[in-house]
């Protein structure tokens, strides 16, 4: 008997799909020019090469670096 007093609302219609996305990416597509890519590419593996060697140079200070050097620069 409670089941008949609720009834069930018919949902709304469901929104229209989105437009496609385009596959070009911003570096590989044609909306750069190619010296603008290589900069792009350039600042990129700059910013890896300054995280790898950050790393690098912590763990190294850790093992062989005397108590008074690691106060300075930590």
């Amino acid at each position: 008997m409670i089941l008949l007093l609720f009834r069930l609302k018919p949902l709304p219609p469901s929104p229209p799909p989105p437009p496609p996305v385009s596959t070009k990416s911003l570096v590989s597509g044609s909306i750069l020019s190619p010296t603008t890519k290589n900069f792009v590419r350039c600042a990129g593996l700059s910013g890896a090469l300054a995280i790898c060697l950050g790393v690098y140079g912590a763990h190294v200070m850790k093992e062989n670096t005397p108590d008074e050097l690691k106060r300075v620069c930590l």
